[in-house]
């Protein structure tokens, strides 16, 4: 039902292609640099959707509920956002300034406080979900609504479904 292609680009186009054909090299040259703008670009939207994400899911836990009571608040909830800063430190690419900083906010927002600390002071709790919801804002912001990727199925059938 599916097939699966191995693509292995070069990252340079053939140097023969300098002297046969200088055209060629040029439109090969392009290719290549569009290619890789495509994954950085994709990269940096995949960041800022987990990002988004994992603070928009941090700040419903930490508002509360509509009766009152605060919600239930799991450890992993802050330890899924460090693991994520962790992640983004060894793979940022450091081609967005703007998700940088954002980034940047995330983590000074919520600092070196505790699970606990988040759990127990109401006070600290209220204080982080109204930083981090103005962050959010600014997250909603970044993110821009594309449309997804057409599958193209090998007989050619697409029925204009996307995915």
């Amino acid at each position: 039902m599916f097939d699966v292609a191995v693509d292995f680009p070069s990252v340079e186009p053939p140097e023969y292609l300098r002297h046969l054909s200088p055209s060629l090299y040029r439109q090969e040259s392009e290719r290549i640099r569009n290619r890789f703008d495509e994954a950085v670009r994709l990269a940096e939207e995949s960041f800022l959707g987990e990002l988004s994400k994992l603070v928009e899911h941090l700040t419903d836990r930490l508002s509360g509920g509509n009766d009152g009571k605060p919600k239930i608040f799991r450890d992993t909830v802050v330890t899924n956002l460090v693991d994520f800063f962790e992640r983004f430190r060894r793979l940022n690419i450091g081609s967005s300034e703007e998700l940088d900083k954002m980034v940047d906010d995330v983590r000074r927002i919520v600092g070196n406080t505790s699970e606990g600390e988040l759990r127990n002071n109401a006070n600290l709790r209220q204080h982080v979900a109204t930083k981090l919801s103005r962050v959010q804002s600014q997250l909603d912001g970044l993110m821009v609504d594309r449309p997804r990727r057409n599958l193209i199925r090998r007989n050619g059938a697409n029925n204009g479904n996307r995915d």
